[in-house]
């Protein structure tokens, strides 16, 4: 049995979605199963509530990603300056966390030599959050050589645990 759970699958875009599930599966037998954990889609309103907490929680778990640059590569990005949205894009049922710079700015990174240059309401995108309905993930199972075998969700179905095991030939 290998677990995977916490729904992470859902930071990958489809091809790295695919190709994460190729590497488990070529190390898989015929026997084994994989668990893993997927958030469901939901209505927007719930998704960008969650994203865009009240608390501002997320919102600093997101801009903390410019602290490390600041501390990690000697970056001089200036925190206050960069606002936190979380859209939900229905096309492509995913959550785009992004920091708007929210003025005119330079922000210079030692380690890359770069001065980066930003227009007031100009964005960086820093995470997808996809969200799958039961076909949409088994479209990326297939490729990638799995079958759902099983699957269970919470009482609202927001979330799922999908039991996968190697497609049969």
């Amino acid at each position: 049995m290998i677990l995977f759970l916490g729904s992470n699958i859902g930071n990958l875009d489809q091809g790295q979605a695919i190709d994460f599930l190729s590497r488990i599966r070529g190390q898989m037998k015929p026997q084994d199963r994989l668990l893993l954990g997927i958030d469901l889609v939901k209505d927007r309103s719930i998704l960008e509530a969650a994203y865009n907490d009240a608390r501002g929680i997320t919102a600093e778990f997101n801009r903390n990603l410019l602290r490390r640059i600041n501390t990690e590569l000697d970056g001089d990005f200036n925190l206050e300056c960069f606002q936190h949205d979380a859209p939900y894009d229905d096309l492509a049922e995913r959550i785009e966390m992004r920091l708007y710079s929210t003025c005119r700015q330079n922000v210079e990174v030692e380690a890359t030599g770069r001065t980066y240059e930003f227009s007031a309401g100009e964005y960086i995108h820093t995470e997808w959050s996809h969200k799958y309905t039961g076909e949409s993930f088994g479209r990326l199972c297939e490729p990638a050589g799995l079958e759902i075998d099983n699957t269970w969700t919470d009482d609202r179905e927001w979330f799922s645990t999908v039991l996968l095991r190697p497609a049969s030939a």
